[in-house]
């Protein structure tokens, strides 16, 4: 039998299950039989049915008895084991008609649904959840498993990328979030095992890179060509050549004086954290452009404000430029970029970006409630800081009123396209053909990127520029604390909306995740 004749017929058998209820026979309200065995109470592992209390007669005496249905009692604890240890392939083997007289089904259609989401059987994992809610299954245990699914991705994301201490962290996540097992040290161990050997990994092993290797080359099959440069009004063919000038000139220098990083960043993926940083160490020698809010800018890529560039050529002087964007109409010209405009193109787990997006969005809805206490929603957008954002999320718990499912899921699907159409644009191809200046970095890998690029600038920076950066790279691992709970926000009501509806979210990020199995080989090229 065919796979996909075996999924087609076990999707059937799901949608029976739902669909149609079961027919109560009509059976006889006397039963007279004969046994020979001291203890009555064995007679109930002879029927199978389930009907009310039956009446039997022992010594002359009647009696009744009600039947128990069989299963296997001892099926939870496998299904749990196999949760444990990551053994997707056998829990999506539990089967709808096996367990519909099972006292513990709803867990074992939840179990069931986990292994379908690991597996990328998005359609089948729906219809098991769905079980596991008309059984009784309670929201908050569903949403701990779905997230632990989560944290699950994103320990093979960390394995791939070679992060042993975050792929430990985020599969220790995924066994205390789905349960609270004592001995989670000892589970992680063995979750971290079986994974590992799933993707082809020996935990510290040589063979992780021909695994990386192996995934890029079945991703440049699949991955779309490189746009060509958009002919319209964004790109500047001139500005672009006097970068292509630069980088041509500066071949014969060791190190270069101007930088312009041409960002391409998925929303709250550390942009304005990188930004303050290059700021608080070159002060005058770093600018940045906000792109959308930004007064005076020339709205043309690569940036036509080529005075920076051409101010440090004059002096001597080194210079690092930052131009944001999101492209979220996915319309910025993909030009190829040299060694003096560079591609920057920053990720995140979708999990942390979906819910710090929606966070933001929220504020945006109160936008006039805020201008009322003298918060611009602007001034939010164009810097980020901390302190107005937290009073924004005080003011937004008075006035709070959370939108209703179908709202969340609609706003979730057009996230979703966009998170996998800015995916397919600006990290496929570079992943499939690697390019020196076209750089993709995870969030987690800020600081790294941060510190490389300003040791290129480093020689044409004064002393006191040299000592700051230099103290950055020496405590580089205490200087980035990265949000670790993704439902957590400023705002109570905005917080207790998430964790209520932490299901829908993790489901949604499992599935770009599952869509896009190139965040697997996301490393930071530098």
């Amino acid at each position: 039998m065919s796979k996909q004749h075996k999924k087609k017929r076990h999707q059937h058998r799901i949608e029976k299950s739902l669909a149609v209820q079961p027919v109560k026979a009509k059976l006889p309200e006397t039963v007279h039989a004969h046994w020979s065995m001291a203890d009555l109470s064995k007679i109930t592992m002879q029927f199978s049915w389930t009907t009310p209390p039956f009446r039997v007669e022992q010594q002359g005496l009647p009696c009744y008895i009600e039947p128990l249905p069989c299963y296997d009692s001892s099926l939870l604890e496998k299904a749990r084991t196999q949760w444990q240890f990551g053994d997707w392939k056998s829990l999506v083997q539990i089967d709808v008609e096996a367990i519909n007289n099972h006292p513990d089904r709803a867990k074992l259609a939840l179990l069931a649904a986990a292994g379908h989401l690991q597996v990328g059987d998005q359609h089948i994992a729906r219809q098991y959840l769905r079980l596991a809610q008309e059984w009784g299954c309670s929201k908050k245990l569903i949403s701990q498993i779905l997230v632990a699914g989560v944290y699950n991705s994103l320990g093979r994301a960390a394995a791939v990328n070679g992060q042993d201490a975050r792929m430990r962290l985020h599969f220790e996540k995924a066994i205390t979030t789905g349960s609270s097992d004592s001995e989670a040290r000892l589970l992680t161990q063995a979750r971290l095992g079986v994974q590992l050997n799933q993707m082809g990994l020996a935990a510290g092993s040589e063979g992780r890179l021909q695994a990386i290797n192996a995934n890029i080359k079945s991703l440049t099959n699949s991955s779309p060509d490189s746009q060509p440069i958009a002919e319209d009004s964004i790109f500047s063919p001139s500005a672009y050549a006097f970068y292509q000038g630069i980088s041509q000139s500066s071949q014969q220098q060791e190190s270069p004086q101007f930088i312009l990083l041409d960002s391409k960043s998925l929303p709250r993926s550390g942009l304005h954290y990188m930004k303050n940083t290059f700021a608080k160490l070159l002060g005058e020698s770093f600018s940045f452009c906000e792109w959308y809010q930004e007064p005076g800018c020339c709205k043309k890529m690569p940036c036509a404000l080529t005075g920076y560039a051409q101010f440090c050529q004059k002096d001597g002087s080194a210079r690092l430029r930052l131009v944001k964007s999101h492209d979220l109409e996915l319309i910025d010209p993909a030009f190829t970029p040299n060694s003096s405009v560079r591609r920057l193109v920053l990720v995140r787990d979708p999990l942390f970006i979906l819910t710090s997006w929606f966070a933001l969005e929220q504020l945006q809805n109160y936008k006039q409630e805020l201008h009322e206490s003298g918060i611009n929603m602007e001034k939010i957008w164009m810097a980020h800081e901390p302190e107005i954002i937290e009073s924004a999320f005080q003011i937004l718990d008075n006035k709070y009123c959370p939108p209703n499912e179908k709202m969340l899921n609609t706003w979730l699907e057009e996230k979703s396209y966009y998170i996998e159409s800015f995916m397919k644009k600006w990290v496929y191809p570079v992943i499939a053909n690697p390019q020196p200046y076209w750089q993709v970095v995870h969030y987690n890998r800020i600081n790294k990127f941060i510190t490389n690029t300003l040791t290129e600038l480093r020689d044409h920076l004064p002393e006191e520029k040299k000592y700051r950066i230099d103290e950055l790279i020496n405590n580089e691992p205490e200087s980035f604390n990265p949000r670790q709970n993704a439902f957590h926000t400023k705002s109570e009501k905005l917080s207790a909306y998430l964790v209520k509806n932490s299901s829908i979210f993790a489901e949604t990020s499992n599935k770009i995740l599952q869509n896009n199995k190139i965040f697997l080989t996301i490393t930071d090229n530098s």
